[in-house]
């Protein structure tokens, strides 16, 4: 097996019907990494910036640490994979504007950091029965932007059925039902109870007892 030397790299690219957010919303959530990897199987938060990953294929079993290294929203993110303190592979995912309106040009990147040592080339031979590991590579870096556009096309639906929700039920409640309640039941309780209770007990009480006392105690006849 031909060993992939350090800062060799490779890419997959592909247009997502889904607008910049919502593409770069999904890929920099690393908790949902399991969900396009064909490797990793869970992915837990160590701080803001670290997270580990649990990772299994064919008979191969293992875990990794990584660190982001770059988040920039609309644009890139990144994370380096790191082994012993060191960094050991780098990927990547730059988004762009699409061919046609509201689409995203998403572009994986994967980089070696370090030459492959020979226990990792015995390991990947042995237990995931890898042979030519830049063809095995590539493979999974097309199935991994394959899974991420059919993903961020259902999470834009998604989004899309929400907000129209919003708009058509959550609003025409409001308006509907809440202003109606208020203007109808509100308005009319302080206009009918309220100012009628001013005006016909208050004012009265002034009227008749208040005047009366004051005619009948404060001006002698």
């Amino acid at each position: 097996m031909q060993r992939l030397q350090a800062e060799e790299t490779l890419s997959s690219s592909t247009e997502v019907d889904a607008e910049i957010d919502t593409v770069y919303a999904l890929v920099s959530d690393v908790t949902r990494i399991p969900e396009w990897s064909t490797e990793t199987v869970r992915v837990r938060h160590l701080d803001a910036q670290r997270f580990r990953s649990w990772n299994r294929r064919r008979l191969g079993v293992w875990r990794t640490d990584a660190e982001i290294v770059e988040s920039v929203p609309g644009q890139r993110f990144s994370f380096v994979v790191k082994v012993m303190g060191g960094d050991w592979t780098q990927w990547t995912y730059l988004v762009e504007p699409g061919a046609a309106p509201g689409t995203t040009r998403l572009t994986e990147t994967f980089r070696m950091c370090v030459a492959l040592p020979n226990s990792v080339l015995a390991f990947e031979r042995l237990f995931l029965f890898v042979r030519d590991r830049r063809t095995d590579l590539q493979a999974n870096l097309d199935a991994s932007v394959a899974r991420i556009k059919s993903i961020a096309e259902a999470d834009a639906r998604v989004g899309d059925k929400g907000d129209a929700r919003v708009g058509d039920n959550g609003d025409a409640r409001v308006r509907d039902n809440g202003d109606a309640r208020v203007r109808d039941n509100g308005d009319a309780r302080v206009r009918d109870n309220g100012d009628a209770r001013v005006r016909d007990n208050g004012d009265a009480r002034v009227r008749d007892n208040g005047d009366a006392r004051v005619r009948d105690k404060g001006e002698p006849a």
